[in-house]
């Protein structure tokens, strides 16, 4: 405190803590007056003034004020107020959090924003933050806008702008602003985004300006990722002078997804409309298929060599799947398949089965059902030979069926089969059984007998007439 001089007169005042008799401390102020006697000694006039509860509440306000400061170094940005008025904006106080966003120390940060606006704000946002900071003040609507902040380097941050009147001073509003710059997750997320292989554009759905590209966008426009800022999608993407024939936006579409070829290339490019930080904005998804479409190309090719391959069989193949239901389907099938069994496989379905199946004449469909059912069972195999009726119903074929059945260890069955035309074999047949019975009459008519020799083992046999005439006791029967 402040004490009188020694030997003098005049006042003075001190702050003390004293020790009551109860142990407990309390703090003094002393006010005193020093003054002569009559006598000529010295008279002191004191008065003693307890100040212990405002030293408590001046304790408790810096406590609180320690704190509150703690609570806005741990915004992920920071707090500053301004005060607002006649289109100036002066910066009455900020938290160091402020100017660490500006890349600055906070002595630099004062000493550029003697008005506290437009300092490293892109140029393109500095009109809609303006614009939200007077209408903020005026008290029209609350402070949320979002802005980019273009750091040294190029790099662009974006920060989230939000706050309301606090009070006035001078008459003009005070204006409290809450930074929010991107939090350490949405910074992971984006490093994710980076090591993408799919190049990723962010543009605004009206100007096309570019808000965000990752680095797999930068490669392939082959440009540095801090060149982007406050420039059109196709001006930095493709160095165009008007937007990309394929684009989703320049088409009047929706959310879109296609195929382009460029410089020997392929794309695949997705369209999808967002909201992006306060802007209707797009996104552009960019993957190089190239390598994919190449693949496919080969497996392509190699399918239609199998597939000549297979048309050229004259057999009629087929691989059919069973489902977990029990149901067939055709996987698989040649032309001679549609063309012997007189069908369009591709028109049935799962009732190829059955229609296949009301054609079979009635007398051979129970062996053919038994071969199916069998089959299906996932056993074996299965052959068989049965009478088709043509589609018209004026006659029918003869088909033999070969089929094998495979059911793998997961369970799943695969049946593979072929169709033959065996109409022309069958009629041979019947016409060799018919002229072997012609045969075989004429010569048990005739008086000639006829022998059959087998060298190897000596037998023989009677041929033509019931009776040989040199032999009557021996029969054809018993030769």
């Amino acid at each position: 405190g402040e004490k009188a001089p020694p030997g003098g007169g005049g006042a003075f005042g001190e702050e003390d803590r004293i020790r009551r008799r109860d142990g407990r401390y309390i703090w003094i102020m002393l006010h005193a007056v020093k003054m002569p006697a009559s006598d000529g000694g010295d008279i002191i006039y004191g008065i003693f003034t307890d100040l212990t509860g405002i030293k408590d509440m001046e304790e408790k306000l810096e406590n609180d004020k320690q704190e509150l400061e703690s609570v806005i170094r741990s915004i992920p940005g920071g707090a500053a107020t301004f005060e607002v008025g006649g289109g100036s904006y002066k910066l009455v106080y900020c938290s160091d959090g402020v100017p660490s966003l500006f890349e600055m120390d906070r002595a630099e940060y004062l000493s550029v924003t003697h008005d506290g606006r437009h300092v490293g704000i892109l140029d393109a946002d500095v009109e809609s933050v303006t614009s939200a900071v007077d209408q903020a003040a005026a008290g029209r609507k609350e402070l949320d806008v979002t802005f980019r902040l273009l750091r040294s380097g190029g790099n662009v941050v974006w920060i989230n702008l939000r706050g309301g009147v606090i009070g006035e001073r001078d008459g003009h509003p005070l204006l409290h602003m809450i930074f929010h710059n991107m939090s350490s997750a949405a910074e992971l997320y984006q490093d994710i985004v980076d090591e993408s292989g799919t190049a990723i554009l962010v543009a605004d759905l009206h100007t096309r300006e570019l808000l965000y590209i990752n680095e797999a966008a930068a490669r392939f426009a082959g440009k540095s990722k801090e060149d982007y800022a406050g420039r059109k999608c196709f001006e930095y993407m493709m160095s165009g002078g008007a937007p990309c024939s394929f684009c989703g936006l320049h088409q009047n579409q929706g959310d879109s997804c296609q195929k382009i070829v460029m410089g020997g290339r392929h794309y695949n490019t997705t369209f999808k409309r967002v909201r992006w930080n306060g802007h209707d904005a797009y996104i552009q998804y960019l993957s190089d298929i190239t390598d994919e479409w190449n693949m496919e190309r080969v497996i392509a090719q190699e399918k239609d060599k199998l597939q000549n391959i297979v048309d050229s069989v004259t057999a009629g193949i087929a691989v059919y799947t069973m489902g977990s239901d029990g149901s067939l389907s055709l996987t698989v099938a040649n032309r001679a398949f549609d063309d012997i069994l007189g069908i369009d496989h591709g028109g049935f379905g799962h009732s190829l089965y059955t229609s296949i199946m009301s054609r079979v004449f009635k007398e051979d469909a129970a062996e053919i059902e038994k071969y199916a059912g069998r089959l299906l069972s996932g056993g074996g195999d299965a052959r068989a030979a049965f009478r088709l009726r043509d589609s018209e119903g004026d006659g029918f074929k003869w088909i033999y069926l070969s089929a094998v059945c495979s059911r793998t260890p997961g369970g799943e069955v695969t049946i593979f089969s072929t169709f033959t035309d065996v109409t022309e074999i069958k009629r041979l047949e019947e016409k060799v059984e018919r002229e072997k019975s012609i045969v075989n009459l004429a010569m048990r008519n005739s008086d000639v007998c006829f022998w059959k020799y087998y060298p190897v083992d000596g037998s023989t046999d009677l041929l033509g007439r019931e009776k040989c005439l040199l032999f009557p006791e021996k029969r054809m029967s018993n030769v």
